[in-house]
């Protein structure tokens, strides 16, 4: 493959995985059952069709989190990996989050806590000091530090001792967990559906807290690589600058487009060429420039992203510059 030429992958979709296979699904499942005894299942299908989280690793290799199992994929098979009852497992086979940190350890944010990968193609598990070890994601700051959200508490990752501690606990708003970001100068952020949360990375201490305006409901937060964290709820959207401290404006034209009919946007990426691209729940996939101030959907002329027949959760792209939907 070339660099100049990107390749767009639908993953997760079962009407694409179950055509690779002549045998029967119940020979399939029977089989799968057997090999997961053993916590190791080579095949040419994802684990399962609900992707929750996309990750690369050093070598380059990519890693797929699903609602049951870890998938690696080196460009040929999917290795997938499962809890067992040993120690060498997931703890669950629920992954909600994954990490390659600067030593090119891959970390895995399961249900029931976090582990490792190892050089033996098995996995160490990390002792939590909490009672919630719903991990539901880690993220690396600039220092090298790593840290794992539980919609709790703020756990960071004590090398000495080999275990998380916590650092920052909040209380739960209404039935909504929020989100945790690390921002370019190293600071916490919590999301909430009205508020953000901003949170020293030295002292852990709360420095700053945004309100939204009152009913936004805001649900799905990301962090884009050039410190734009989007927020997004019921026919809702906004757009604020980590690093400048200010919330950045959309044209009454982009907001209508992708908020039309109350949408919601459901995944967001910076690709490479600064567009960001998104799906919504109701008006499908955007590429959306800030700097050109364009806005181009799926039927528009010019829009350079292959549309999937299914429901996109996930977009990563990767250090090739392929771009990844999960579904």
């Amino acid at each position: 493959m070339t660099q100049n030429k990107t390749i767009v992958t639908i993953i997760g979709s079962l009407a694409c995985l179950l055509a690779l296979y002549s045998c029967s699904k119940a020979e399939i499942q029977q089989q799968r059952d057997k090999d997961e005894e053993h916590g190791l299942v080579v095949a040419r299908e994802l684990s399962n069709s609900r992707v929750q989280c996309i990750e690369e690793d050093a070598t380059g290799q990519l890693w797929i989190a699903t609602f049951r199992g870890l998938n690696r994929y080196d460009g040929h098979a999917y290795h997938q990996y499962f809890s067992t009852d040993d120690t060498l497992g997931l703890p669950d086979n629920n992954v909600q989050g994954l990490l390659c940190d600067s030593q090119g350890r891959l970390w895995v944010a399961t249900v029931n806590g976090v582990c490792l990968y190892t050089r033996k193609d098995c996995f160490k598990r990390i002792p939590m000091q909490t009672g919630n070890r719903n991990a539901r994601k880690l993220l690396m700051d600039s220092k090298g530090r790593i840290f794992v959200y539980n919609g709790m508490e703020v756990l960071v990752y004590d090398e000495l001792h080999n275990i998380f501690l916590p650092r920052i606990t909040r209380t739960m708003t209404g039935q909504s967990w929020g989100d945790f970001f690390i921002d370019a100068a190293d600071d916490i952020l919590l999301t909430e559906p009205e508020r953000l949360l901003i949170y020293s990375g030295d002292d852990f201490k709360l420095r700053h807290e945004i309100k939204q305006s009152e009913g936004v409901g805001f649900y799905y937060f990301a962090m884009l690589k050039n410190g734009l964290l989007l927020s997004s709820g019921n026919g809702t959207l906004s757009l604020f600058d980590t690093k400048a401290r200010q919330m950045v404006p959309l044209s009454e034209e982009m907001e209508r487009r992708l908020l039309a009919h109350g949408s919601v946007v459901q995944a967001a990426c910076l690709l490479e060429n600064n567009t960001i691209l998104l799906n919504t729940s109701k008006n499908g996939l955007f590429e959306m420039n800030l700097l050109s101030h364009t806005l181009r959907g799926e039927g528009d002329a010019g829009f350079t992203i292959p549309v999937p027949d299914a429901y996109v959760t996930q977009i990563f792209q990767d250090s090739r510059k392929n771009i990844w939907l999960g579904t």
